[in-house]
């Protein structure tokens, strides 16, 4: 490495750390995966309900032809 690309470099390298911010982050992101997993059954829960009434009213509609 040379000059200006070595200093960009070490700065890098310098902001890693194993202080408190380490395991802030690692909080945040266990809290945004329990959110997303969370959000993931509701949109679950919620196709499984818009399935089932799609269903009913297909069949609603079908004995009402016939």
């Amino acid at each position: 490495m040379q000059g200006v690309s070595l200093v960009n470099h070490l700065r890098l390298i310098s902001g890693y750390h194993m202080g408190t911010d380490l395991a802030e982050r690692m909080a945040t992101a266990e809290r945004l995966q329990r959110q997303q997993r969370e959000a993931l059954a509701k949109a679950a829960d919620e196709i499984e309900r818009l399935t089932a009434e799609l269903a009913k009213l297909q069949a609603r509609d079908a004995s009402s032809v016939g």
